[in-house]
């Protein structure tokens, strides 16, 4: 009997998601090798364990609901729900781990709630439009193309002026500042190129397990570095 060999996926053209791309920015020479070969060379199937997470944090947070402490009640309500279905499922698939790790992330931002009060209170908060032709939700920087897929859009004046975005870091691994400054800049570049110039103070990254809230810094200390890294992640893709 022939055993079954995993073929993986060449990425023929430099692209990263969001997340690999901010670890770059501030990753050592080895550890950038070992990025660009995990996505250049992927396999078809890419687990997502915390996609349950940010879909509850999308719908409950976009309710706009004048009482905060329901809005985290929900997170807590939410992750034992995830919980008790996880359950059901072998703890090594994927089925077990998209529950659990979900609602450990669910549970990480209730603890963190404090944090994101003065933004639910001061903004209205609505899900972005779906992908399409004019919100392809990527950005291509010299030749690299990135995720630049925000979670929530905010908005003033009673929800008629959209002023800024918010995003989420769900992973345990707990962000270094400049990987926070390089993905909040992608997000800001990208919704600038769509006509979107918002106030880098209403950009927020929120990185859940280590309860922080990064906001965007000035495009004049960002631009440069970022389009030098993507000159280099092309140059290192042809070589990987």
């Amino acid at each position: 009997m022939e055993e079954k060999v995993k073929e993986k996926k060449v990425v023929e053209n430099p692209r990263l998601s969001l997340s690999q791309f901010a670890k770059y920015c501030a990753a050592t020479d080895n550890s950038k090798k070992s990025i660009i070969l995990k996505a250049k060379f992927t396999g078809g199937y890419i687990p997502k364990f915390y996609d349950r997470a940010r879909a509850s944090v999308r719908e409950i947070l976009s309710a706009n609901m004048a009482d905060n402490d329901l809005c985290f009640e929900m997170f807590q309500r939410k992750a034992f729900e995830l919980k008790a279905e996880a359950k059901q499922f072998p703890v090594k698939k994927d089925d077990y781990k998209n529950r659990e790790y979900s609602a450990e992330g669910l549970l990480a931002l209730n603890r963190s709630s404090r944090i994101l009060e003065p933004i639910l209170d001061r903004y209205i908060l609505n899900i972005p439009p779906p992908k399409s032709v004019n919100n392809p939700n990527t950005i291509t920087i010299e030749g690299v193309k990135i995720s630049a897929k925000v979670d929530l859009l905010l908005f003033e004046d009673a929800g008629l002026t959209e002023v800024g975005f918010i995003s989420f870091n769900f992973t345990k691994r707990k962000l270094k500042r400049q990987e926070a400054e390089f993905w909040l800049y992608v997000l800001w570049y990208y919704h600038k190129l769509k006509g979107n110039i918002y106030n880098l103070s209403k950009c927020f990254l929120v990185d859940v397990y280590a309860g922080k809230i990064y906001t965007a810094i000035d495009e004049r200390f960002m631009e440069a570095p970022t389009r030098k890294l993507c000159l280099e992640i092309a140059s290192n893709w042809k070589i990987a």
